[in-house]
């Protein structure tokens, strides 16, 4: 990887500028959303990957409660990060196996999976668990962390469409159901949903159909940060499930809750309940990133010593929200001082520079994009760099 530099008071020889890039492979995590359900209803439940690279096949199995949930058929589709891969799936004795592959490796946050279910009539209400194991990214084991369908049943006064609540990290793609529940002579719905576009970013088209409404056309528009659907069919359908699928990526540094407000809901033309839903940020990054320009990109450093061999992973110590520093063996010691700027443009100012001769790679990940740009300074250097044009925004 070739990198240019900024003309800034920082000398750098230029057979720096020529090192090859080195990305540090790190683990990523595979985690079932949690969404709500009522008895008899169908629902759809993301499964998302968090800060994958190369990904280019993965398998895991989610348990379930047979007596309460059934497996459609098929019992899981691709998601969004992984619109361009071969899935196959098997539901056996309360567990679903999944398998993925794609000749062309992909990177970055979102969903990859969306598992089918039919919530049983008679299902008692509350959460059934949704238990991830035996996941594999690229045949090695990675992280998990389970979900859940939390059932709602009783007597209404008619249908009610309901937002999910999907959990999701910065820069993350995921898609939120919409559910309706209780429908009979189904034919036509339309709905607008609201958002904050500071921290979601809607996918073209904003809306998908659902399981309930595979036959159904349906239509999205984006205005103001509201999606607005509209989906009609000449069948009718009865009962309760998905009738539509939002995608969003979640904005670089986004935190919090966001809600998903939902109104102006007719259900073939007659107005009827609705709740609203939510994404819910898990915390950005991990104790291996340096959060730096709010949030917005994740500096990570792997280390060598070439006088006894022992290697690392750099622990990041965050200063200001410009710059912070890794220590290797010791937190007492500061070892690489990293700096993020925006002056505006397609690209940040980053720097790095050491208080060591040893060998390191400092990445840093536009959480926005998912891109991953490295930098590699050799044994024996102590010099380090500025570079205002690689790290593209």
């Amino acid at each position: 990887m070739t990198s240019r530099t900024v003309r800034l008071a920082l000398a750098i020889p230029a057979a720096l500028l020529l090192l090859p890039a080195f990305q540090q492979a790190r683990a990523a995590t595979l985690t079932v959303a949690s969404v709500s359900a009522s008895c008899g209803s169908q629902v759809t439940v993301p499964v998302t990957i968090d800060s994958v690279s190369g990904l280019l096949a993965a398998q895991f199995q989610v348990a379930y409660d047979p007596s309460r949930l059934t497996p459609g058929n098929p019992a899981a589709a691709a998601g969004i990060l992984t619109a361009g891969f071969s899935i196959s799936s098997n539901a056996s004795g309360g567990a679903i196996t999944i398998a993925m592959a794609s000749g062309t490796a992909i990177s970055g946050s979102g969903t990859v999976a969306l598992l089918n279910f039919t919530v049983a009539a008679n299902a008692p209400p509350g959460p059934i668990l949704l238990s991830i194991s035996k996941a594999f990214v690229n045949d090695a084991a990675t992280g998990t962390h389970e979900g859940a369908v939390n059932v709602s049943c009783g007597a209404s006064g008619g249908p009610r469409i309901s937002i999910g609540t999907v959990s999701a990290k910065c820069g993350d793609q995921i898609s939120v159901p919409v559910v309706i529940d209780g429908v009979s002579g189904f034919l036509a719905a339309q709905f607008r949903v609201a958002y904050d576009p500071s921290r979601l970013t809607p996918a073209s088209p904003a809306a998908a159909v659902g399981s309930l409404t595979s036959g159904f056309s349906i239509s999205s528009s984006v205005s103001a940060g509201a999606v607005t659907v509209a989906m009609a069919s000449g069948s009718p359908v009865s009962g309760s499930g998905t009738i539509a699928v939002l995608p969003f990526t979640v904005a670089g540094g986004a935190s919090g809750s966001i809600p998903l407000d939902i109104s102006q809901v007719l259900v073939n033309d007659q107005p009827v309940a609705a709740t609203a839903g939510a994404v819910d940020l898990l915390p950005c990054g991990s104790d291996q990133d340096l959060l730096l320009s709010q949030g917005r990109v994740a500096a990570t450093l792997s280390w060598r010593n070439q006088y006894n061999g022992k290697t690392g992973i750099g622990t990041p110590v965050k200063q200001l929200d410009q710059y912070g520093y890794f220590w290797f063996d010791s937190n007492s010691n500061p070892e690489v001082f990293v700096k993020v700027l925006d002056f505006g443009g397609s690209s940040f100012l980053v720097f790095h520079s050491a208080l060591s001769d040893l060998e390191y790679t400092v990445s840093f990940k536009v959480l926005r994009t998912g891109q991953v740009y490295s930098f590699r300074r050799d044994a024996g250097s102590v010099c380090g760099l500025a570079d205002g044009q690689t790290v593209k925004k």
